[in-house]
């Protein structure tokens, strides 16, 4: 399994300076290329709604749209506010006491936990979820 360090240039610490033309062009290049995906990605039935939700909600954000339009429009789940929770807690490199609760999506918390930083409390969760995954 690749690790999110392994990736050159990912989670490195650095500094860019872009003039605000060249930001806007590549937010503009973002928001075209998420555009013409997201037809695709609404007909799929292999992807699970949550993820359909937090694409739009992230090319919301490209766009600039106002973030209470956004919080309005696209509102976290309840298992995105759980798994946001459970998230910032393995960011502290601390584990869980209540990670799994009734109702919760796991596809969501496991999108929110591989989304966290890199450390042993993340690769045991996650290990732990592609079991549960597997066998649920």
């Amino acid at each position: 399994m690749l690790k999110n360090t392994e990736l050159k240039g990912f989670n490195t610490p650095y500094i860019t300076v872009k003039s605000k033309r060249k930001e806007a062009e590549e937010n503009s290049r973002k928001v075209a290329t998420m555009q013409a995906m997201l037809p695709l990605l609404q007909a799929d039935p292999n992807v699970s709604q949550i993820s359909k939700t937090m694409y739009q909600r992230e090319l919301a954000y490209l766009q600039g749209l106002d973030e209470s339009f956004i919080k309005t429009t696209y509102a976290m789940t309840p298992s995105e506010r759980h798994s946001k929770e459970m998230q910032n807690i393995i960011n502290l490199g601390q584990k869980p006491k209540n990670l799994i609760i009734q109702g919760l999506d796991i596809e969501t918390l496991w999108i929110y936990v591989n989304a966290a930083l890199d450390n042993d409390v993340k690769q045991e969760i996650l290990n732990l979820l592609n079991i549960k995954m597997i066998t649920d």
